[in-house]
């Protein structure tokens, strides 16, 4: 944010886990969520937050890891351990406060007053598997068993 500021770039650090963001209703026109929805108390309403500052027309990109994938329910069910989604070393397991799956984020995108949700997966295991379509059957197993990272775009509803 430093460097930024010294580029000329109007940017803050704002803790939106304790006071709603400081810019007024409609304000942007794209806000970038970027592997954060899973560190905020409230990611419900953290996302109602981010939909108040976008305009009408406004759009949210969102990426979020999914604990669908084969690797971590394979360590889960066979393991007995719960995964980790980041490899911080802040807390037991990376400092995540809350997980989620694809349905998971559509639904709170939902209920935050979000439409024309758009989903794709990012960083797949195997590789070869990001080489797959993303439509269809192929591209809705991929996102959900084979990609690591969610990948969302959204629109104001």
């Amino acid at each position: 944010v430093q460097i930024a500021c010294q580029k000329g770039v109007q940017a803050l650090v704002h803790n939106l886990n304790a006071a709603p963001l400081p810019y007024e209703d409609q304000y942007f026109d794209l806000v970038s969520m970027l592997s954060v929805i899973q560190y905020f108390y409230d990611p419900g309403e953290a996302l109602q937050e981010v939909n108040r500052v976008l305009k009408p027309s406004g759009a949210l990109l969102l990426a979020a890891p999914n604990m669908r994938t084969y690797w971590r329910i394979g360590k889960l069910a066979l393991l007995g351990t719960f995964p980790r989604t980041s490899l911080d070393s802040v807390g037991y397991d990376g400092g995540t406060l809350h997980y989620f799956c694809l349905r998971d984020l559509v639904n709170l995108l939902e209920e935050a007053g979000f439409q024309s949700i758009d989903v794709v997966g990012s960083r797949c295991l195997p590789g070869f598997v990001s080489h797959l379509t993303d439509k269809w059957v192929i591209g809705a197993l991929k996102r959900e068993l084979f990609c690591a990272e969610l990948m969302v775009y959204a629109r104001k509803g």
